[in-house]
């Protein structure tokens, strides 16, 4: 059995399991069938898929479990009714604290803006799951470009001169912060995670949902609130994250982002190597690879291209390989993140 160092025990609260999670499923014009066909998910229907919220908890949008005992309750009633079992001793201001989604951009996506709650430093981490060849994120603008450009782009739908272009392959990671503006695609298919849903300030002419043209004073509300909130100052660099020592070489863990706000990892363990790991709060898992064993309080299986919470009731979460899963929570201040030894 693989240990990462800095694990300690921890009791398990009887009654408590991995929550399997349902998805809101988004139909998105620049999306495809990647969750599909390179994921392996196969309760998709036969859209062009271009979201898939695998946590939520916002207006409009929230995750309901889909297994055991709290099958129908939402994330959001759990969180209210048992609070210390499913969060531990991590602060929250009402809402669960992290949202993540899987974005299949194989069609470019519309340049945005994204607002997130109680900003002020807080960024999107999106993580690269794959990439066509000479695949890029726009991210950013040039130097020298101010709002005037950037609202003559915008009014010309053409992005090329002032964006800035960043290439991307399998297993970069990338921090947006709120008020960048940029674009995602083509050929790109990416995982994001961040402390509540964004509020995306889309500039784009047509509807993504379905390519119709949106109305002019619509348009111009949108192009209003992106400027409002823009950051053309900001940019962005894609990074590789670090490896962390887990005295397993059959047991390979990459951290890809860690702050006061939100750590993210990605776990890839090899067949007959499991890792073991105690829960001080929730763990977010989603699995981007075959169909995983997790146990947390009991057994469940989480599918391609699923996600479960693993809840700080639990005690612990071990995931037996092969393996290859992504897991995002809130670190705790008072230790080092969760993977460190």
């Amino acid at each position: 059995m693989g240990r990462l160092r800095g694990t300690e025990s921890r009791a398990p609260v009887p009654g408590w399991y991995p929550l399997l999670l349902d998805t809101t499923i988004r139909p998105l014009v620049h999306g495809g069938r990647a969750l599909a066909e390179r994921l392996g998910r196969d309760d998709l229907p036969a859209w062009s898929i271009g979201e898939a919220w695998e946590v939520c908890d916002g207006e409009g949008s929230v995750s309901y479990v889909a297994n055991g005992r709290f099958a129908g309750s939402s994330v959001h009633e759990l969180l209210s009714a048992h609070p210390r079992e499913l969060m531990g001793e991590t602060s929250l201001d009402g809402a669960f604290p992290l949202f993540a989604k899987l974005v299949d951009a194989s069609g470019r996506a519309p340049v945005q803006v994204d607002e997130l709650p109680g900003a002020g430093g807080r960024s999107v981490v999106w993580h690269v799951l794959d990439a066509a060849p000479g695949a890029a994120i726009g991210c950013g603008v040039h130097d020298g470009v101010g709002h005037d450009l950037f609202r003559d782009a915008i009014l010309q739908q053409d992005f090329d001169p002032i964006l800035r272009k960043l290439p991307i392959r399998p297993g970069n990671t990338i921090d947006i912060p709120a008020g960048t503006p940029y674009a995602l695609g083509p050929g790109a298919l990416l995982y994001a995670v961040a402390r509540g849903p964004a509020r995306e300030w889309s500039v784009g002419r047509w509807r993504s949902e379905d390519g119709s043209l949106i109305g002019y004073d619509e348009w111009q509300r949108a192009i209003d609130g992106a400027l409002r909130r823009c950051d053309l100052a900001s940019r962005p660099m894609v990074c590789s994250g670090r490896p962390l020592d887990t005295g397993d070489p059959d047991a390979h863990v990459m951290l890809l982002h860690a702050d006061e706000r939100l750590a993210l990892e990605r776990w890839q363990i090899a067949d007959r190597a499991t890792i073991r790991r105690a829960t001080r709060t929730t763990v977010v898992i989603t699995n981007v690879g075959a169909p995983v064993r997790l146990r947390g309080g009991a057994e469940e299986t989480l599918p391609p291209a699923r996600t479960a919470l693993i809840p700080a009731a639990a005690g612990s979460l071990e995931i037996d390989g092969p393996a290859d899963v992504l897991v995002g929570y809130v670190p705790d201040p008072e230790r080092p993140p969760f993977g460190a030894g």
